[in-house]
């Protein structure tokens, strides 16, 4: 019975030994000079964040001492210095034993330092539970080029020191090199951030060290490109559509983007002190298509606007991108600004078109109005003007709806003019009056009823009137020749008669009557009168020289096409009076 409790008691005591070799025992140490925490045991590690990325924070497994680690990550934009993207991991190195851990800095910090215990575990220095100290992400330009660094405010009181770790169990290895400000002043200090992990490791993690670095800021900003739905100036009316797009070194180091922009008018600059100045738009969406907005609009990094009612000038749109989620402190601006320049000229006309273009009295015609591009959606008053409003009175004004290109103009003639010509113009410029010459209009004079029994194959004489020789008497004529026909002047004349005498066509000859009429025409740019000769019938017509006609084929703000209104009568002998054929000798 004794032996049993002497086996037992020794068997006791062999168990508490054991545990006692097993229980971690804690090493004294007081700050370390940043090289690492933990002891020299182990297999060396490396895990990095990758390019453009730092640490915001390590995960792992982790009991009584830390038996696994791993890096949190972020990338970062190296024009704002903000977080891109979720958070990811890095591999891991060390054992499986312990519970998980994750300890990670707030939206928009960094890793900058660690503290931990150095414990004794199985005659081995490894890493106790692990603490992170983080500091918010900044720009700073001073001291050299621009770099992202960890930064935070510093106060230290008039006649303290900053104070040191009160645990001297605890070692720290931090980015921050320990940077004293000035006592009695609020500081701003900057550390450099963590990259990546380094280290010994095997079935616990023998130690851990913080790889430190800066990110350099792109200082070229956004890269902006415009596109442009024309690429030369359009006329008022037709939209514009320009869309820009932002986006960082790469796609993948892109942030989420919003934009800003205005409109400025160059063509109605004013002096400024450093030379011209162009004037801002006012509420510039009134004149895009809907919906639009010129404020700050989130943009997954690309967005547009498209003008259609902006009138004739010359335009600058300025753009501003910056990141939706600002850092709360930077010293440098990571606004990227750019601006593309455009011009909106007149909607000029490119023709007015008569259909038809000769009409007989009593007829009308219909004008057919072309515009270079659609009109605006204000729509659009055309003015017109007739030169001769005794033959055709066209309205003063036509309203052209908004989005069409054409606009058709019924024309009515005046049913008591037998024959004539109207030059009508249209025109953009309101009122026709200030631009007008005085010009003779050859209206065609009302036909005669006389009729050349002889020699109808003569040129008909010119428009102007020309005096008529005396009719001699004939002498072959008998002296009651005349009483004869008079007496039959009534009666209609026959078919056969006037196939006898040989009359193959029926000339109309103008009355010496014919006065010429001053009106006015108004003039356009780059149009000048017509010359007017005679045509074959005795008729005005119009010819444009031929540098004249090649001005008139592109558009400009005036337009003008003649309407003739040719004699309606008939050529049948039998319609005619008797008493016009003289009678045979």
């Amino acid at each position: 019975m004794s032996m049993k409790i002497r086996s037992l008691t020794g068997l006791l005591v062999l168990l508490m030994a054991l545990v006692t070799v097993m229980q971690p025992t804690l090493t004294q140490a007081g700050l370390s000079p940043y090289d690492g925490i933990g002891g020299n045991g182990g297999a060396p590690f490396r895990v990095d964040c990758g390019e453009s990325a730092v640490l915001v924070g390590i995960i792992g497994q982790s009991g009584l001492v830390t038996d696994q680690v791993g890096g949190l990550c972020v990338k970062i934009d190296p024009v704002s210095g903000t977080w891109i993207g979720g958070v990811y991991e890095t591999a891991r190195r060390g054992g499986n034993g312990g519970g998980p851990f994750r300890n990670l800095c707030p939206v928009g910090n960094v890793l900058v330092g660690m503290t931990a215990t150095v414990t004794r575990f199985n005659d081995s220095t490894v890493v106790g539970p692990i603490e992170i100290r983080c500091m918010e992400l900044g720009i700073r330009k001073t001291y050299g080029p621009a770099v992202i660094m960890g930064t935070e405010i510093v106060f230290v009181p008039v006649g303290q020191q900053p104070s040191a770790p009160t645990n001297t169990n605890r070692v720290q290895d931090s980015c921050d090199r320990g940077a004293v400000p000035k006592p009695g002043y609020n500081e701003r200090v900057y550390s450099r951030v963590g990259m990546a992990l380094v280290g010994l490791s095997g079935l616990y993690v023998d130690r851990v060290h913080l790889e430190c670095g800066e990110i350099l800021q792109d200082t070229r900003g956004y890269r902006i490109t415009f596109q442009s739905s024309s690429t030369t100036p359009v006329p008022e009316g037709t939209p514009l559509a320009i869309t820009w797009r932002a986006m960082g070194v790469t796609p993948e180091l892109t942030p989420t983007l919003q934009s800003s922009w205005m409109l400025q008018d160059w063509s109605h600059a004013r002096s400024g002190l450093l030379g011209p100045e162009p004037t801002q738009v006012a509420n510039p969406c009134v004149h895009a298509q809907q919906p639009c907005t010129s404020g700050w609009v989130s943009s997954a990094s690309s967005s547009s606007v498209t003008f259609q009612d902006l009138p004739p000038a010359q335009y600058e749109l300025q753009l501003q991108v910056s990141p939706t989620v600002r850092p709360s402190f930077s010293q440098v601006s990571y606004d990227t600004n750019a601006s593309m320049r455009f011009e909106v000229v007149e909607n000029n006309l490119m023709d007015v078109h008569l259909s038809p273009g000769t009409v007989r009295r009593g007829q009308s015609s219909t004008a057919t109005i072309t515009f270079e591009g659609p009109v605006p959606p204000r729509g659009k008053t055309l003015y017109l003007s007739s030169s001769n409003p005794d033959l055709l009175l066209v309205p003063t004004s036509v309203l052209i709806p908004g989005g069409s290109t054409t606009r058709t103009v019924v024309l009515h003639p005046n049913p008591n003019m037998l024959s004539g010509q109207a030059t009508i113009t249209v025109s953009l410029k309101h009122p026709l009056k200030d631009q007008t010459f005085s010009h003779l209009s050859k209206v065609n004079p009302p036909f005669s009823a006389q009729i050349r029994s002889r020699g109808t194959e003569a040129p008909v004489p010119s428009v102007e009137a020309q005096p008529e020789p005396p009719v001699e008497p004939s002498p072959s004529a008998e002296p009651s020749a005349q009483p004869e026909r008079d007496a039959h002047a009534n009666e209609p004349a026959q078919d056969g008669d006037v196939t006898e005498r040989g009359i193959g066509a029926l000339a109309l000859k103008r009355t010496p009557s014919f006065t010429q009429k001053a009106v006015q025409v108004p003039i356009a740019p780059n149009i000048f009168p017509f010359a007017g000769s005679p045509g074959e019938t005795g008729s005005v017509l119009a010819r444009p020289n031929k540098a004249i006609a090649g001005l008139l084929t592109g558009p400009s703000n005036t337009k003008s096409a003649v309407l003739t209104i040719e004699a309606d009568l008939s050529t049948r002998p039998s319609a005619l009076p008797q008493r016009l054929f003289p009678t045979q000798p």
